[in-house]
């Protein structure tokens, strides 16, 4: 509220005096004057903004490790520094970063292919990341022998494909969620999962658990988990999930 000068008029009558009129003028800071003591007389003592008044309840607790892998994390898939420790900052007070809140949609992504994987960096607006991880199927199949002894492995025994020990990630930064399965196809078609586990996962300030698969199809695989984390308007115990998806000689994941 601004206040400026003004004039107050008060009359006065006395007997059978005239009636006379005085104007008085009060002071810009007199009138700041009154009302800041006025307002100090009701303030509480000590007065918090609203923001931090409630970090006690969703505030997440790091480690300076902690904080310091998340922003490697970040940083190593292109994140500038100073918009990793901006993410940082709100994951540690309680905000969801976009990327793992429901309805936020990515407004960028990119793609790199090497001989055994592909992996998708998908961006959003508050500068968060989304990393889906898959086999190169296509490119196994086409060098066998220069496939992992250890990771994807490619054979073929008629018209039928398999590919065993692959591997399906999503990665966060701050929760990354993944498990191994085995997949065939039939010509480039009938698509199918045969095997699925173990399951891995890592999560910093915070818990995953009650972890369990569910087969949405032949060619669907979802891992799900109870995701307990100090996140403003998230539920305890609220689902996460990810999901390998495959068809022909591709593989992608999805996610919440």
């Amino acid at each position: 509220m601004i206040y400026k000068n003004f004039t107050r008029y008060i009359t006065y009558t006395h007997s059978c005096n005239e009636v006379k009129m005085h104007s008085y003028k009060y002071s810009l800071l007199g009138v700041v004057a009154a009302v800041a003591m006025s307002l100090t007389a009701i303030a509480p003592a000590s007065a918090e903004p609203i923001e931090s008044s409630n970090l006690s309840s969703n505030s997440i607790t790091l480690s300076a490790e902690d904080k310091m892998e998340i922003s490697d994390i970040l940083t190593s898939y292109g994140v500038d520094e100073e918009k990793a420790q901006y993410l940082v900052s709100r994951y540690e007070h309680g905000y969801a970063w976009d990327s793992f809140t429901p309805g936020k949609q990515p407004i960028a992504a990119t793609q790199r292919k090497t001989l055994y994987s592909v992996e998708t960096v998908k961006t959003y607006e508050d500068g968060s990341i989304a990393v889906s991880t898959v086999p190169n199927f296509e490119a196994l199949a086409d060098a066998p022998q220069t496939r992992g002894i250890t990771g994807c492995q490619y054979r073929q025994s008629g018209s039928t494909r398999y590919w065993k020990n692959c591997d399906g990630t999503v990665n966060l930064a701050v929760i990354s969620m993944g498990f191994n399965f085995n997949y065939q196809n039939v010509n480039h078609s009938n698509p199918k999962i045969t095997h699925y586990g173990p399951y891995h996962h890592h999560i910093i300030g915070g818990a995953l658990s009650n972890f369990r698969f569910n087969r949405i199809s032949d060619s669907q695989v979802r891992l799900s988990a109870d995701l307990d984390v100090a996140f403003r308007g998230f539920p305890a115990g609220w689902t996460a999930w990810m999901q390998v998806n495959v068809t022909g000689d591709n593989a992608w994941t999805s996610n919440n």
